[in-house]
């Protein structure tokens, strides 16, 4: 399992082209499509944060702290995030 292939499942389930993930859209469907992409990439590859940053197209570790902070808020009170990304995550 790659960064590259977590993003293409991520797009699959949300719908959000993975194009649009790595872009600088901030609307909260995007926001979420990338949320779950940078928590399956730290629970699946034990990537640093840095290397989830690099991986999402962002300028440093504290934006993909920030995702994986908000993935994990996500998980705890929203059913639907947590039951997609537990999906990606079962799939592969």
């Amino acid at each position: 399992m790659t960064p590259n292939e977590i993003l293409s499942q991520v797009s699959d389930v949300t719908g959000v082209p993975v194009e649009i993930i790595l872009g600088k859209n901030r609307t909260e469907r995007v926001s979420e499509a990338r949320f779950m992409a940078a928590w399956l990439m730290r629970e699946m590859l034990f990537l640093t944060f840095a290397q989830i940053g690099a991986a999402l197209s962002r300028s440093d570790h504290s934006s993909a702290m920030h995702c994986y902070s908000r993935a994990n808020h996500l998980r705890e009170t929203n059913q639907q995030f947590r039951e997609k990304s537990d999906n990606i995550k079962e799939r592969v």
